[in-house]
């Protein structure tokens, strides 16, 4: 008993001499994050980053390289160096890759959009070294072995056959071609008859005019902007120019695309603005003034214009909200309508009736104040996830070789009067529309019909 006893008496003694030790231990201070910071290298690219003290850490190649820089004779060539990223480059196999970055835990992907293509990677950072070696391979010193390139032939096939199913894809899709026709016009995936077509040549030739140092952007998160520099000066990046862009021109057009379904699915707008427009925050306020998507999950979204209109008209389920695309130099803003073919159109009619509203300055400050608590904490929510933060940044830094910090938005979105909504309103709702339906089209209007309602 009385070794029992002395045993309790240790434990408790050594208990509290513990909790005494750590309440006279001194608190270290407290590492905040950093501001972005931004660096221009001789060679032309741009490199930018942010330390958020996450253990993972997060690393983008980008390149002004995306669909819309494609002509009539290699559309499609995007999606197929998309599909080429993690196959052999010219310093390590397709399988060398793979097993390094899955044996330090990481990731690399490739995604595109119509107008950059980003190689990102991401690994705990004792393993950045490895993480960024292959990253660079990735990016910069693709391969592209013939045999390779025949070999993607079935995964573009399986994927044009899930892009034919989805059909508020197709609708994404009809909108820009008959909105711009080529340049952003241009679609993500590759048609059936050019699967098979695309040749190395036509690779090549793409990849070296395309990716330069110039056209180029390196950006981290979760990492020392020192640290980033030394790896991206020592990238293999390929010291030139891109070629001249073609402006993006905007059309009035249509298409639609009937398909047997219950659904009909409509988008309709207008010119919108791109990224170096000074109205684009005005913009984005007036889109959350007319109406986005509910913010509660499966909730009615009573607050919004768009649903009010549409669930007076509508007798069975639909989805509605405004669209407000940016890109570097044009956009598209207006209405996306899923709905019951029977609905289709007392709902667009009911619609069109907000935006005119919208168009005439009928809008409030209360309306204005309620967008920019929406607006801020949107974008707040955005940056909180670290892969969507990262392609902003360097969507940001290689358009403009600058960032706005979410403060700096914060300050310019309070600045905003509902004079500077209504002029903006009034502006871009009156442009010339184009219109893309796809499904059942049987009560859907065409786009002279909407416009004489």
């Amino acid at each position: 008993m009385k070794s029992v006893a002395r045993r309790f008496a240790s434990a408790l003694k050594s208990k509290y001499s513990s909790q005494a030790a750590l309440k006279s231990a001194p608190t270290k201070p407290s590492l905040a994050p950093q501001d972005v910071k931004i660096s221009h290298l001789p060679n032309g690219v741009v490199v930018a980053s942010v330390e958020n003290l996450s253990p993972v850490t997060r690393v983008a190649v980008l390149y002004n390289a995306g669909c819309r820089y494609e002509d009539y004779d290699n559309q499609g060539v995007t999606n197929y160096l998309r599909m080429l990223a993690t196959q052999s480059t010219k310093k390590a196999t397709g399988f060398g890759i793979s097993r390094t970055i899955q044996q330090i835990g990481g990731n690399i992907t490739c995604t595109t959009n119509r107008e950059q293509v980003i190689y990102s990677v991401e690994a705990l950072r004792s393993h950045l070294e490895e993480a960024l070696t292959n990253l660079d391979y990735v990016a910069n010193a693709t391969a592209l072995k013939p045999w390779e390139i025949s070999d993607i032939k079935p995964h573009l096939i399986l994927e044009r056959d899930h892009f034919e199913q989805c059909l508020d894809a197709k609708l994404i899709e009809h909108l820009h071609r008959a909105a711009y026709r080529d340049t952003l016009g241009q679609s993500l995936y590759i048609s059936r008859d050019k699967i098979g077509s695309i040749t190395e040549c036509q690779l090549q030739e793409f990849v070296s005019s395309h990716y330069v140092s110039h056209n180029a952007a390196v950006v981290g998160i979760g990492l020392d902007h020192e640290q980033l520099l030394h790896y991206a000066k020592n990238f293999h990046f390929v010291q030139g120019k891109p070629p001249t862009p073609q402006k993006a021109v905007y059309h009035r057009g249509e298409i639609r695309e009937d398909i047997k379904t219950k659904y009909s699915y409509v988008a309709c707008v207008t010119e919108g603005l791109g990224f170096a427009s000074p109205d684009m925050l005005p913009l984005s306020l007036l889109q959350h003034c007319i109406g986005i998507g509910p913010s509660v999950k499966y909730s009615s979204n009573q607050v919004s214009k768009l649903y009010k209109a549409a669930s007076a008209a509508a007798t069975g389920p639909f989805a509605v909200s405004c669209i407000n695309t940016n890109y570097s130099d044009s956009g598209l803003f207006g209405l996306n309508l899923v709905s019951e073919a029977k609905d289709s159109r007392k709902i667009l009619k009911a619609l069109f009736s907000v935006m005119n509203q919208a168009a005439k300055g009928k809008i409030t400050d209360a309306e204005v104040q309620k967008a920019k608590n929406h607006l801020k904490a949107t974008l707040h929510q955005y940056n909180e996830n670290s892969t969507e933060a990262l392609e902003w940044l360097g969507i940001e830094v290689l358009l403009s070789g600058q960032y706005l910090t979410q403060k700096q938005l914060d300050s310019a979105i309070d600045k905003i009067s509902l004079d500077d909504v209504v002029k903006v309103a009034k502006k871009v709702i009156t442009g010339k529309p184009c219109v893309a339906a796809v499904g059942n089209l049987s009560h859907t209007p065409y786009l002279d019909e909407l416009f004489t309602q």
